[in-house]
């Protein structure tokens, strides 16, 4: 531009030429040349020097652009890779990530997932979706409670994220998967620096650049699939980008908003326009880097001729990248090892049925580590402390605790159920269900009254003393409770067995014999049909007969205190022989009522009975003192025999086999029934897919550690068939995965349990299928979506190489190899290949509710007649009332003597019909 003074020459020029009129036209023009030239060539002046002074501002201003874009994207991809534990979920993150990683393992040393935050509201939301249908279609709110409980539990993760990821962008630091630290700040100040150089002139701005988190106005992107299917996925087309949730706009569902994050497939710049500051409802993602820089142009100058610096202020946002979570989710495994429960056809039964929702389950916790321990050195662990279920009443009822455990397994599985398979599933009839081929080889022996979790007694029918388990009835719910605490090897030996569904005596308590009943309802008794009568004959034989014996005893011992003469000792002696013989052989047999109806039980025309060929004689006719002095003590069997005859030739079980054999006395029911035993798990595409197996994959895993398993004794009553008679069946749950989070899972965080073998989705074992004609085939590993490729073999994970074994001598774990061959850089988390167990509940041990006999004098079922609480104390025999013996009044040993209440001693005669001594009762006192 031109300075002032020559604007003025130019002016005083032209005067001048105004001035002289004398000088001819052809100089006035050649001035005019002049003059405009000069403008000219000024004005061409001022626009180069204004043109590179603004390419030089421009320049400045468009490198600082470059310079803090490079630093938002490189803060945004930082910001996926932090990590946080949250309290309740455990590892987190924006981005999902395999367990893998080194900095998040658990206490079991084995790596565990990290979700990313949009995983944990998308599952929170979709569990509302499915616990809604629940609620609807069975009337149960068990898994709505449980599902609303999470809906705050994501939210408050998504705000706690919130928290770090803002720290770490105002200069704080955190750790990533492999615990290295990331320090978002840092990098991207060292990011912008680094693009700055190429500028020349001015500097940056002390203190000006600084990161913030926030979200976008508008809505973005993210990587989060919709709930499929699409009607059923509560999304509008304005809350959904290409199939996913849009990020930053609320995506509601069952009356709760959900809002997710910003995440791309690549970190990618996105609108500053529409950045937004953190509120309360949101989680946020977006990175605003800005700063503020000063540019110098030569040219520009302040009135004094100085310098003038011009400010640039730029602002850059970026939206982090990440991972999709594919990790295997958890199993579901359902078990009737004794059978289909009438009445309960389907899931939808398990949620509705009036019993199981009345019934209610005892629930306890595995403290110290994995219950029962399978590591030799573990430390000592202990099942069970009582415990509760959070935000279910308690006790629970059995309903409650299933619906616990479906829902922890569809947590487990996070985005991956199809809201339409869930449904269902729910009304998939169980005899629908396909077995996997074997299923012919899986004829089941059960016993139909096992006892309650309790070692079976010894060969003399004790069940008493140390850690042994014994349950036999009429023990309360709290004496089975107290012993399922106390532990021991028997504690660890019936959970197996309830664990690998192996039908042995560890189920429910016993109050009544041992009985089969067929399909059609009709009673059963060593695989022949007995009716009800049959059964209660023998029971009030036995327990007439014990009751007869222990009377015979107080008589007998009264009457050798009275004895005069040898004749009546001799006679006093033999009967306190016999009594206590009936006594201890019937206590034996009452103890023993499953070896021997399992024999068969035969009613015979002359009221005796037999057992496998063996004769039972009742002795149903106790005897006064009178009697027993004059040896006239009637014992009303077949034969009239008397109660003071030579032991020798007196009779009550006589025959090959005696029952309190240790041999025969573990034999079982033989009834044939179908082991029912399904699994459920999720394809690829959320089906569900449900097998029926003759062996499940998970029968040796223990209560894992701060997880939870539950008993109900008496969970549901059925009666149906030809047989009035009612059956109480138990009901028990191991749920792995209700407690999760590094903090409060326990040693393996409430991951699903590892499976034997590890890879059992790649064994032939569980691809079995039966054609049309039920012969057996073998599946193509297509056939089953749910196995077809094993869950790890995204990361190039195979089989492991060698090493996995299960139970018995503890876990021995191998290495997983790389597909390509050798060995992997990182090893996943064991369970991951195939998924493990999430959940596994079993109703089974159908246990017997007989009447009482007609005319018993007691209902002993179970138990020795005459105790104190189950039968009368005092007999009133020939006019003398006498107290009878109670359980705790005799034993059973070799060389035994007796004496009465005035210490008179008796030797009693051998046992004749085996070779156990017999020792007679010292009463307490007699009247």
């Amino acid at each position: 531009m031109f300075s002032k003074s020559g604007v003025d020459r130019v002016s005083r020029m032209g005067s001048r030429l105004q001035r002289r009129p004398g000088k001819s036209a052809r100089g006035v023009k050649g001035n005019t040349l002049v003059l405009v030239s000069a403008i000219t060539i000024g004005l061409l002046i001022a626009i180069v020097l204004f043109a590179l002074n603004y390419g030089r501002l421009l320049g400045g201003s468009t490198e600082h652009l470059t310079a803090i874009e490079a630093a938002s994207l490189a803060a945004a991809q930082d910001l996926s890779r932090v990590v946080i534990n949250d309290d309740y979920y455990g590892y987190i993150s924006l981005s999902d990530y395999p367990p893998i990683g080194l900095g998040t393992k658990a206490a079991d040393k084995e790596p565990l997932p990290v979700l990313s935050i949009n995983t944990v509201l998308a599952t929170a939301r979709l569990d509302m979706i499915i616990a809604q249908n629940v609620k609807d279609q069975t009337g149960d709110s068990t898994v709505f409670t449980l599902a609303k409980a999470d809906v705050a539990k994501a939210r408050a993760a998504a705000n706690s994220l919130n928290a770090t990821l803002a720290s770490v962008l105002n200069g704080g630091t955190a750790k990533d998967l492999d615990g290295n630290t990331v320090d978002p700040l840092a990098h991207a100040q060292k990011v912008y620096q680094s693009n700055l150089t190429k500028l020349t002139g001015g500097d940056v701005v002390v203190n000006s650049f600084k990161l913030s988190l926030g979200y976008l106005e508008n809505g973005s992107t993210t990587l989060t699939d919709l709930p499929k299917p699409d009607n059923q996925a509560q999304v509008s087309p304005d809350q959904q980008l290409d199939g996913h949730y849009k990020a930053f706009v609320s995506v509601p569902a069952c009356g709760e908003d959900f809002y997710f994050a910003g995440i791309a497939r690549q970190p990618s710049l996105v609108d500053a326009r529409q950045f937004r500051d953190p509120d309360s409802k949101r989680a946020c993602s977006i990175v605003k880097a800005e700063a503020d820089h000063t540019i110098t142009a030569s040219l520009s100058q302040g009135d004094n001729g100085e310098q003038v610096s011009h400010p640039v202020h730029s602002i850059a946002c970026a939206q982090p990248s990440g991972n999709t979570d594919m990790s295997p989710p958890g199993v579901l495994t359902l078990g009737f090892p004794n059978g289909l429960v009438p009445g309960i056809n389907s899931i939808k039964d398990i949620f509705s049925n009036g019993d199981l929702n009345t019934n209610t389950s005892k629930v306890f916790t595995a403290q110290g580590g994995d219950w029962p321990s399978t590591f030799p050195g573990d430390p000592s662990t202990s099942l069970l402390a009582p415990g509760n279920i959070p935000g279910i009443s308690n006790p629970p009822s059995v309903t409650q605790t299933f619906g616990t455990g479906f829902f922890h397994w569809l947590r487990a599985a996070r985005t991956r159920p199809k809201i339409s398979a869930i449904d269902s599933m729910l009304t998939q009839n169980f005899s629908a269900i396909p077995d996997d081929g074997s299923q012919v080889y899986c004829a089941q022996v059960f016993p139909f009254c096992p006892p309650a979790f309790a070692k079976k007694p010894d060969n003399q029918g004790n069940t008493a003393g140390g850690n042994d388990f014994a349950v036999m009835a009429p023990t309360s719910q709290a004496d089975r409770d107290a012993a399922w605490l106390a532990g021991g090897a028997d504690a660890k030996s019936s959970y197996w067995s309830v664990a690998a569904n192996l039908d042995v005596s560890h189920v429910a308590p016993p109050n009544s014999p041992a009985l089969e009943l067929a399909d059609d309802g009709s009673l059963r008794s060593g695989g022949k049909d007995i009716t009800l009568a049959d059964v209660q004959a023998f029971q009030n034989a036995l327990s007439a007969s014990n009751t007869a014996a222990l009377a015979t005893l107080a008589a007998a011992n009264k009457a050798a205190s009275v004895a005069t003469t040898l004749t009546e000792t001799t006679n006093a002696t033999n009967a306190i022989t016999n009594a206590a013989l009936v006594a201890s052989r019937s206590h034996d047999m009452v103890n023993n009522e499953q070896w021997l109806t399992g024999k068969g039980i035969q009613v015979l025309p002359d009221g005796r009975f037999k057992v496998n060929g063996d004769i039972v004689t009742s002795h149903p006719m106790p005897s006064d003192v009178a009697s027993i002095l004059g040896g006239t003590a009637n014992s009303g069997d077949i034969n009239n025999t008397s109660w003071t005859a030579d032991p020798a030739s007196f009779d009550f079980y006589k025959g090959k086999t005696a029952p309190n054999d240790k041999d025969k006395q573990d034999e079982q029911i033989t009834a044939e029934a179908g082991k029912y035993l399904f699994l459920y798990e999720f394809d690829a595409t959320g089906q569900v897919v449900s097998t029926n197996l003759c062996t499940l994959p998970f029968q040796y895993v223990p209560v894992s550690h701060n997880q939870i398993y539950t008993v109900s004794y008496d969970a549901i009553k059925t009666q149906s068939g030809k047989a009035p008679l009612p059956l109480t069946w138990a009901a028990t749950m191991r749920d792995e995965t209700a407690t999760i989070g590094l903090n409060h899972g326990g040693i393996h965080a409430g991951q699903p349990m590892l499976g034997d073998p590890a890879d059992w989705c790649r064994v032939d074992t569980f691809f079995n299928t039966v054609n049309g004609k039920g012969s057996k085939k073998s599946f193509k590993k297509d056939d089953n979506k749910a196995r077809s490729k094993a869950k790890g073999d995204y990361l190039g994970i195979d089989s492991p190489v060698k090493g996995w074994s299960g139970h018995g001598n503890g876990w021995a774990y191998g290495k997983w190899k790389s597909k390509k061959g050798g060995a992997l850089t990182q090893q996943p988390r064991a369970a991951f290949f195939c998924g493990g167990l999430s959940c596994d509940f079993q109703i089974r041990s159908p246990m017997a509710i007989l009447p009482a006999p007609s005319g018993a004098a007691v209902v002993p079922p179970g138990g020795l007649v005459g105790g104190p609480s189950l039968g009368p104390a005092f007999a009133n025999i020939g006019g003398v009332n006498l107290r009878i013996p109670n359980t705790f009044n005799y034993t059973i040993g070799p060389g035994a003597k007796s004496s009465d209440d005035t210490g008179a001693a008796q030797s009693p005669g051998p046992d004749t019909q085996t070779s156990t001594k017999v020792q007679a009762p010292v009463p307490n006192s007699l009247i």
